[in-house]
């Protein structure tokens, strides 16, 4: 185990890995010194003389200047060494301002949602909550896509894995994902689709939504309905007549939301 670092091959100091007292030989990689002083761990240790004014190497560049003529093997600190900052200028912050042309802010024709959030479609959505309701979602999407009414942009199922047995972080990052889906501006309206029996439970969807508008986020629960598919069409057609409520307005830049929707590919 070696005893000092040199840090750069022309430094003029190495380092004390441990603490060194007078009389040791302190060894490093290829070369060792003879220790006259006590050198604390992590101090500087001269390698050679380093005469009164001269510069003290360390990383290979000057880091200090000598107060008096250092011996090897002798301690370097703030004792034997001196700052040679003195004389340099200083800076000073002189902004020189430019007259820049006022331009118009960036605008984009969207639909503003309740919540204050801005969206540049105006879909129907169907989140399955759990991945068994699958099928059933895209069936709603098929059924639902030949009766929308004008102004709404398509009606889109998002079909997923999740939900069931899930626990812990798990289940908690798949609701993290679904709560940013229901809350998506381009959604004009979401039916949340649940079976009823599954780990992530519509209960729990809602008390992460909190405050949410109750008329654009609609849930379904499957085993406490007769006819799922009639009961989530009923819906579909309530959500479709709210979101055609909404119109196309100027909005700023800054309420832009973009998103990313993975083209799933057949097999």
């Amino acid at each position: 185990m070696n005893d000092i670092f040199r840090i750069h091959a022309e430094d003029s100091v190495a380092v004390a890995l441990h603490d060194l007292a007078p009389g040791d030989t302190a060894e490093g990689s290829g070369f060792s010194a003879a220790v006259r002083e006590k050198v604390p761990n992590g101090h500087k240790l001269a390698l050679r003389r380093i005469e009164k004014g001269e510069s003290v190497l360390k990383y290979g560049w000057p880091i200090g200047r000598a107060k008096e003529t250092i011996e090897p093997g002798c301690w370097v600190h703030s004792h034997n060494m001196e700052s040679q900052l003195e004389g340099l200028e200083h800076c000073r912050y002189e902004p020189q301002w430019n007259d820049l042309e006022q331009k118009p802010p960036v605008c984009f024709d969207g639909y503003r949602r309740t919540d204050g959030k801005t969206g540049v479609r105006n879909e129907l959505w169907i989140l399955p909550m759990v991945g068994c309701v699958n099928g059933l979602a895209k069936q709603l999407e098929r059924l639902a896509s030949s009766r929308l009414p004008a102004g709404i942009d398509g009606v889109f199922a998002f079909q997923h894995s999740c939900g069931c047995s899930q626990l812990g972080d798990d289940l908690r990052h798949t609701q993290k994902l679904l709560k940013g889906l229901l809350l998506h501006p381009n959604a004009g309206g979401v039916l949340a689709l649940c079976l009823g029996c599954e780990n992530n439970r519509p209960e729990d969807m809602q008390a992460l939504l909190g405050e949410y508008d109750r008329d654009r986020i609609q849930f379904l629960v499957c085993q406490e309905c007769e006819d799922e598919i009639e009961e989530g069409l009923r819906i579909l057609d309530r959500l479709g007549q709210y979101a055609a409520s909404y119109s196309q307005r100027t909005a700023r830049r800054i309420r832009f939301v973009a998103g990313i929707r993975k083209q799933q590919r057949a097999v």
